[in-house]
């Protein structure tokens, strides 16, 4: 009996180390990565079930049709296992090829468009569906003469034609990708093009363009090589800012997480306004998260790594059109995410500043 227990719980203890391995290397997406933690726990349960069996014995205490089951069954967890991470890698490696090929349409600007920008920044807004408005983003920031990429993530709609004929540099993506892998091609390109600064700014009309000094002004004074724009960092302004209970529990949750560990208190970790600069800048472009919530997960990494982080009171608008890309379902599975990758080790990392 206990004989086979050991030899069970190496088996299960092997897929788990399997599955983080995976997770790590992003060799398999995080679904399936939840689903083969759920299969090991399962299993593991079933052993400790099986071993409470009274009716085995001695080690060979099994039937023919038992071992039989056994065998086939850890054979064909091998198998699928095996081809999650095909599918994984082929997806890594699809969207890799995409990220590259979009930003690679900025080496073929005219020269003209490596001109400085106002501060050497160049504004990174990824866009889905805004086309209600990115126009008005779009002549609010280039009035202030910031220089303006816009990542079309796939739009249905005439996002990427109406922030082009405003006057924003645009890369269109072929399908939607997701937030993170948009803004990876952003610090792609603001790396290639020698920008010192990259600001991420929402396209639907929350950020204020004439806060983006309040961002590089405490980046440049205080030295931070990753700054977040806080809507609550000043609790005056935070009682302006409503949202949902659920949103707000899991903000504070992350938040606190974030705070612990940098060092340095953080309670908007999942603000999409942010102020990146080089080299930290360079690091991203080789290495960002891509699923959705990397904006925490980029500042745990950049954290981790020795890079500075900081935050700064900024006040945020409500949503001027369109509609959210995550409703509260959505929020709490990639809120599950995070934290379960957090929790195994599997988040995303950039080198460290020494």
């Amino acid at each position: 009996m206990l004989i086979q227990f050991v030899i069970g719980l190496l088996l299960v203890s092997a897929l788990a180390a399997s599955v983080r391995r995976a997770a790590i290397g992003h060799d398999m997406n995080f679904h399936l990565v939840a689903l083969w933690l759920i299969g090991t726990l399962l299993l593991a349960i079933g052993l400790v079930a099986f071993i409470r069996q009274d009716s085995f014995t001695d080690f060979f205490g099994v039937s023919t049709s038992a071992a039989v089951a056994v065998t086939s069954s850890v054979l064909l967890i091998t198998i699928t296992f095996s081809l999650s991470k095909l599918q994984g890698s082929t997806e890594q490696f699809a969207l890799e090829a995409v990220i590259a090929g979009a930003a690679h349409n900025a080496q073929h600007w005219p020269s003209d468009r490596h001109a400085r920008s106002k501060d050497d920044v160049l504004v990174v807004i990824p866009a889905f569906n805004e086309d209600q408005t990115i126009r008005e983003v779009l002549v609010d920031l280039l009035d202030l003469d910031f220089r303006c990429l816009v990542v079309n993530d796939g739009s249905f709609d005439s996002t990427g034609e109406v922030a082009e004929q405003a006057g924003a540099w645009v890369i269109d993506l072929p399908i939607n990708m997701g937030i993170g892998a948009a803004l990876r091609v952003g610090w792609i390109v603001a790396d290639q093009l020698g920008y010192g600064f990259a600001i991420q700014c929402d396209a639907d009309g929350q950020h204020d363009p004439k806060q983006i000094s309040i961002l590089l002004n405490h980046a440049i004074d205080h030295e931070v090589d990753l700054l977040i724009g806080s809507r609550f960092a000043d609790e005056a302004v935070e009682k302006e800012y409503e949202t949902s209970l659920f949103r707000r529990v899991a903000m504070k949750t992350l938040a606190r997480r974030a705070t612990n560990a940098s060092g340095v208190r953080m309670t908007d970790s999942t603000s999409g306004f942010r102020c990146i600069r080089q080299p930290l800048l360079h690091e991203f472009a080789l290495r960002y998260p891509v699923q959705y919530m990397e904006s925490y997960e980029s500042l745990i990494a950049a954290s981790e790594a020795g890079w500075s982080i900081g935050e700064v009171s900024v006040t945020m608008n409500a949503r001027k059109g369109g509609v959210p890309s995550h409703g509260a379902l959505k929020s709490l599975v990639f809120l599950v995410r995070v934290l379960t990758i957090q929790a195994i080790g599997a988040s995303a990392k950039v080198r460290s500043k020494r």
